[in-house]
């Protein structure tokens, strides 16, 4: 997976964010939506950290198309706080502890964002393919439902021959 990657799925979420029915009516007057990634799952055959999952996410959230969404529908995507102290590479001890139960104390979620990560290979003699799946789904907690969902999918080849 690559920095293009996930610009071109930053781009494609923003756009299928703001088509999606509960948001396509919403302006920038509209109350609040704050949006909280809550899962992040790894399925790929890629190995990737936490650290490095939630980075990836806090990219995708902090894209500028993203970002519209903040200016047009009063949307905001944020981290959790232990996921921001894990990005900075800090523990929660000592006063971490304290600064962690005050993160964000002001701000109420209202919305979380899931997102699953999944792979397959195909090899050959000749080469070998990866696609790679990236699924989000956003959850009202007022009600409970998820009120959008989508999908997204992209290849990487290589070519030469594979040998044992």
């Amino acid at each position: 997976m690559t920095a293009d990657d996930f610009d071109q799925m930053a781009a494609a979420m923003a756009q299928s964010l703001q088509q999606a029915p509960a948001i396509v009516d919403r302006t920038p007057q509209s109350p609040l939506w704050l949006v909280s990634v809550a899962k992040v799952e790894n399925l790929t055959s890629d190995v990737m950290t936490e650290s490095e999952q939630w980075k990836i996410m806090d990219d995708l959230i902090g894209s500028l198309p993203m970002q519209t969404l903040w200016d047009d529908k009063h949307i905001r995507f944020v981290l959790p706080p232990e996921k921001v102290l894990l990005l900075r590479g800090e523990s929660p001890s000592g006063d971490k502890r304290q600064e962690l139960a005050n993160f964000g104390a002001e701000r109420d979620v209202t919305h979380v964002l899931n997102a699953v990560f999944r792979s397959t290979t195909r090899a050959k003699s000749a080469g070998r393919t990866d696609l790679y799946y990236a699924e989000f789904s956003l959850l009202d907690l007022q009600t409970g439902r998820v009120i959008w969902t989508d999908k997204f999918e992209y290849k990487r080849s290589a070519s030469g021959k594979i040998w044992d």
